[in-house]
Formats: C-alpha cells, sequence, structure tokens
C-alpha cells in the first residue's frame, strides 16, 4: 500500500472560494488590428472599418488561445458545467447565430469537438449587444477553443465589439485543506473539502495532468458527498505520467460552481531541499503577498501556493496579486480608490501581517512603442514606493520585504512583438535589462532607507544555467511551473533564516 503523503500547508485566507476572476477570453475583440485572431471562412466577405468590421456572410470564427489560458485562469481549462457567456456588439439588418466548440478529451488521445449554437438573433438597425449564454454540460471538456459568428442569408452587420466570459456563480463556499500539495510521482494525497453546506453532493473529476489534459489517460469522475458539517475526504495517488501534476476538481451541479485543488510535481532534489527549509521555520505568521500578474496567475500551483506546501501549519497566507498592477495601482488600492478587481484588497490587513512581500515591477518599467518610455514614468516611481512603504508600515507595522523584478526572456517578446511592429501596431516590450536595472536601483535604495530585507529575485534568474525554461513561451514574462518553484525556494530560503547570496537551486 503506497504511503500517503504528509503535506505541509499554511492555511490560506481571503479569497478561498471567492468569485473566480472573470476576463475576456478574446483576443483582438474589438479588431482593432484586423482580422489578428480572426478567420473568415465561406460565402461573403469581411471589409476593415474605421471601428470595427463588416460582416456579409460565411463564418467568422476567433481560436482561443490556450497557450495563454493556461497559465491565466484554471477554470479556463475544465470548463464543463460553468456558465459561460458570448457577446456581440453589433449594428446591422437580418439576423447571426453565435456557437461555442469545446474540445472534448475522452482517453486514447481520443479527440473529440462539440458545437453549441444560439438560435437565430434579429438586429434591430440600431447598434445593440446579442449574447448567448450555455454551459457544455460533459465533463470530459477539457477547453473552449473556437467562437463562431455566423449571419444569416442576406444579412450584414457592422462589429465592434466581441467577448467571452465565465460567470461567475453564486452557491456554496468550497475550501479545500491542505490549499495545495506539492508531490512526486507515485505519491498518495489526501486532501478534505470544506462546503458551506452540509450534505452536499459534488462531482467530481480527476484529471492526469493539470492543464495537458487527457492523452492516454481518461479523466476519473465521481462523486463526493459531504457529511453533515460539510467536510468531505478524498484521496488519490499521483500517476506516474503525469506530466505536471493532478488536479482535482469539484463541482455543484445545482448553482455551476467549481473549486481546484492542484497536486504539483517538484523535483526529488528541490523537494527534499524545500522540506528542510521547512523544518527550520518556526513560530506563527500570516503572510500577506502584494504584486502583479506573476503572483496573480497560476494560483494553486505559483510561487507562494508552492512555498506555502512547506510551512508550519501555523503560517496563514493571503495572496493580493492582481494582474495588471503597477506601483500606482497598487498606491491608488491602498487608499482604497476605485480601479480594478477592488474586492482584492478588501480587509487587507486583516488579520495585520506579520510579514508583508512586494513583488511588482514587470508592468512599470515595460517600454512603451509609442513613446519608447516606460508604462510607468520613472520620476514618478520613487514616491509611489515611499507611498506605499510608509502606509504599509503605518498600518500594520509588518517588516516588509521586496523582490527585484527579473528580466523577461526576450527572444520569446521579441516573437510576440515583431508582427505588430512590422504592421505598426501599438506594443509593449516588457523584461528589457536596462529598464528592469533602474527598478531594481529603485527598489534597493528605498529598502536602504527604511532597512528593509531584500529578496534578489532578478539575479537568480540571470544566474540561472536555463532561464528560457523559467517562462511560459506564448510571452516570456510570466513564469513557467519552474520559475515559480525557483521563486518559492527564495521565499522558503528567506523565512528559514539561509544566506540569500548563495542560492544555487
Amino acid at each position: 500500500m503506497k504511503k500517503i503523503l504528509g503535506i505541509f500547508a499554511a492555511a490560506v485566507l481571503g479569497l478561498s472560494g471567492a468569485a473566480a476572476r472573470e476576463a475576456n477570453l478574446i483576443n483582438n475583440s474589438a479588431f482593432g488590428h484586423g482580422m489578428k485572431c480572426w478567420k473568415h471562412t465561406g460565402a461573403g466577405g469581411v471589409e476593415k472599418l474605421a471601428k470595427g468590421i463588416r460582416l456579409t456572410g460565411g463564418v467568422l470564427a476567433h481560436y482561443l488561445d490556450l497557450g495563454n489560458l493556461e497559465h491565466a485562469q484554471i477554470e479556463c481549462a475544465a470548463p464543463a458545467g460553468r456558465q459561460y457567456r458570448f457577446r456581440v456588439k453589433v449594428k446591422g439588418q437580418g439576423t447571426l447565430r453565435l456557437g461555442v466548440r469545446a474540445r472534448l478529451m475522452y482517453g486514447g488521445c481520443a479527440v473529440e469537438f462539440l458545437e453549441q449554437w444560439s438560435e437565430p438573433l434579429a438586429l434591430t438597425g440600431a447598434a445593440q449587444e446579442v449574447d448567448f449564454e450555455a454551459a457544455t454540460t460533459d465533463p470530459d471538456a477539457v477547453f473552449h477553443d473556437k467562437l463562431m459568428i455566423k449571419p444569416g442569408e442576406n444579412s450584414v452587420m457592422e462589429i465592434t465589439g466581441t467577448s467571452f466570459y465565465y460567470l461567475d456563480r453564486k452557491g456554496p463556499q468550497l475550501t479545500f485543506f491542505p490549499a495545495a500539495a506539492a508531490v512526486r510521482p507515485g505519491d498518495t494525497v489526501k486532501v478534505t473539502v470544506q462546503s458551506s453546506q452540509p450534505h452536499l453532493r459534488l462531482t467530481s473529476s480527476l484529471y492526469c495532468g493539470q492543464f495537458t489534459l487527457g492523452g492516454y489517460y481518461p479523466a476519473q469522475h465521481g462523486e463526493v458527498v459531504c457529511d453533515a458539517d460539510g467536510k468531505a475526504t478524498v484521496t488519490f495517488m499521483v500517476p506516474h505520467e503525469a506530466p505536471d501534476g493532478v488536479r482535482l476538481t469539484l463541482l455543484d451541479k445545482n448553482s455551476g460552481v467549481k473549486a481546484h485543488f492542484l497536486a504539483t510535481i517538484l523535483p526529488e532534489k528541490m523537494m527534499q531541499t524545500y522540506r528542510d527549509y521547512g523544518r527550520q521555520i518556526s513560530g506563527r505568521q500570516h503572510l500577506l503577498f502584494i504584486g502583479d500578474s506573476l503572483s496573480d496567475y497560476d494560483r494553486g500551483r505559483n510561487y507562494i501556493s508552492t512555498a506555502g506546501c512547506f510551512l508550519p501549519t501555523a503560517y496563514s497566507i493571503r495572496n493580493c496579486g492582481v494582474g495588471g498592477d503597477t506601483l500606482l495601482r497598487i498606491w491608488q488600492r491602498l487608499q482604497g480608490k476605485k480601479t480594478t478587481r477592488n474586492y482584492m484588497y478588501d480587509r487587507i490587513f486583516d488579520p495585520k501581517p506579520d510579514t508583508v512581500f512586494i513583488f511588482a515591477g514587470a508592468n512599470d518599467s515595460k517600454i512603451m512603442s509609442a513613446t519608447g518610455k516606460t508604462y510607468l514614468p520613472e520620476n514618478q516611481q520613487p514616491e509611489l514606493w515611499e507611498n506605499i512603504i510608509t502606509h504599509i508600515k503605518k498600518q500594520t507595522g509588518a517588516k516588509i520585504v521586496l523582490i527585484t523584478s527579473p528580466d523577461s526572456y526576450l527572444p520569446y517578446q521579441k516573437a510576440l512583438n515583431l508582427p505588430l511592429k512590422a504592421q505598426n501596431f501599438s506594443h509593449s516590450f516588457f523584461g528589457l535589462p536596462d529598464s528592469h536595472d533602474r527598478f531594481n536601483a529603485r527598489l534597493r535604495a528605498i529598502a536602504a532607507k527604511y532597512k528593509l530585507d531584500v529578496i534578489d529575485f532578478a539575479a537568480v534568474v540571470r544566474a540561472h544555467h536555463d532561464p528560457q525554461t523559467l517562462y511560459v513561451q506564448d510571452d516570456g514574462v510570466h513564469m513557467s511551473l519552474k520559475g515559480h518553484q525557483l521563486l518559492a525556494g527564495e521565499i522558503l530560503r528567506y523565512l528559514a533564516g539561509k544566506d540569500l547570496t548563495k542560492s544555487n537551486l
């Protein structure tokens, strides 16, 4: 019998079971870049307008960027049972139908497709929004990969905007204990789910792989029943064939609410090293992480979640990373000013953190093609650092740790930007070493002034023997699993009181 894996895991506070992040998944949604990411087939044609396009027949299709979805939003990789909305802003005469295609994986590398179509939607001649809302119920749906717009016969229309959202649903709150797991192939994992409703029946799906789903190993579907206290325990083994780990997905069919538990595979040497760090971390702390998408994305397996797997159970964590944030937006949030996803900072200092980690800079220091300058003007950054640091110190008295911003993997950035540059489209270049050096110099200056600790992750990345492996291929900015695991080690080494100048992970 397999030995059940003991998992260290800090509690994750604040957002467990909260509404999922909604995001428009359509690239070039307003056709600002013409037909980029769209394809037209069949009769009729497409004409680029000053704003949007004119469509006179055939089928217009958008292929969802699955590579981007892999690291952005876990719900996109397991959409079964989740309500979606495909919306088109349109003006014209006649009718149109909207379609959504799902990719189904039944195992044995058998790939099938399922299309869902709206009824014909009438156009009024005036500008209007038309919606198609539905859900793909087949539990083996691993992606929605194609969106389609089909005009009716003799219909002419101007389309100025499109969106595809997974809609947040109200229902039971589902929380996993532990919050995540770091594992090896062959390990047996035991996880408890806590529901806010007693005697809840949940559909369970266990995937061999977290995002690269299917292959020869079909998902295992079943049912989990919570007891009178709303608790249920699930035990599973990590297959040796799993490419990156295992994902357990639980679904309440009545509301469409889903919850995901990720068991992520770590290399054996890394596992042993991180366990050693964990044994040297003592006491009780509440850790608060503030940052941008490098902290926000990959929840359940990113550097914060991975580090949490090795912390003592007396530790708790809150991850307040928000994709797209800059120093300016962080400061606006801390003041309570209205911006995107304000709920991420709700009661941010309750409970008061003992240590606050700030990991920012990727958005601040990106170079804008229109100006050749950084997105957040460099002369504004010192004052913003001052405001953020003094505010956190005054409100919490916590220890503050700054994490330097690493360069991007430039070949991926160039591949992404060269086509846009060739067509004179505006674009931004992330992670240029010079702009990050200047950003990190200001970071070190504020750290020196206020006697703050610094984790020099930028130096760790530059010294790495294979930096390409630390980034996802689709942009070279966001971290891969290896990148997240590397930074998790730096967090653990810091908490264990180790010399951060001698990293060799």
